[in-house]
C-alpha cells in the first residue's frame, strides 16, 4: 500500500500520542463486505474484481441510487460474522480497535 508522506505523519502522530488509526485494505470502507453480499443487495452477479474496485460505483450501475448508509442498511440483512472472518483484515483490525478502546477504559481481559 502506497501512502503519501502526509499519510504517514499523520498515523505516526496518532501512534506516538497512543491513538488508534486504521488504513483500510481496500479502497473504501464497503470493500470490506464480501461480493456475495453485494450481489445479494442488488439481486443479481456483479463484477467486483478485488479490493480496489469501486464498489458504490458498481452498485450505482446495478440498483435504484442509494447512499452509502442506505446500501450499509440493506447489507446488514445479508451478512453475518462467518462472512467477514478472513475477508480481507477486517478481523484482526476489529481485534485491535477492541484492545486499545479496553486500554483506554482501564478495561483487562
Amino acid at each position: 500500500m502506497r501512502l503519501s508522506e502526509t499519510k504517514k505523519e499523520i498515523l505516526s502522530q496518532i501512534e506516538m500520542s497512543g491513538g488508534y488509526s486504521w488504513v483500510t485494505a481496500g479502497k473504501e470502507i464497503e470493500n470490506y463486505v464480501p461480493n456475495c453480499v453485494w450481489e445479494k443487495v442488488a439481486g443479481k452477479s456483479l463484477l467486483i474484481d478485488d479490493e480496489y474496485s469501486d464498489v458504490p460505483a458498481i452498485l450505482a450501475n446495478s440498483m435504484s441510487h442509494s447512499t452509502k448508509i442506505e446500501l450499509a442498511h440493506k447489507a446488514e440483512d445479508f451478512i453475518d460474522v462467518d462472512m467477514i472472518n478472513g475477508h480481507l483484515d477486517l478481523w484482526s483490525r476489529v481485534e485491535q480497535l477492541c484492545t486499545h478502546v479496553r486500554r483506554w477504559n482501564s478495561i483487562v481481559d
